[in-house]
């Protein structure tokens, strides 16, 4: 039905969905605080992250799509 050999949207698209699946179930301490809660935006280490998940997953999917495309 679906030819993913040549297209590499559809390839991007299905690893982003399995790498932050991936990410949501771990829970890195990187962008989640002790409490399993999602960090916010700032420089306070304990509290706040340096790159919060919205900006996590856009640098994400302009990074799989790259990768991608080389492929």
């Amino acid at each position: 039905m679906f030819s993913t050999k040549n297209n590499p949207l559809t390839n991007a698209v299905i690893l982003y969905i399995i790498i932050v699946m991936l990410v949501i179930y771990l829970k890195p301490s990187f962008l989640y605080t002790e409490h399993n809660t999602l960090k916010t935006y700032g420089l306070n280490f304990n509290e706040n992250s340096i790159i919060p998940f919205p900006m996590f997953v856009v640098l994400l999917s302009i990074f799989v799509y790259l990768l991608c495309l080389k492929m």
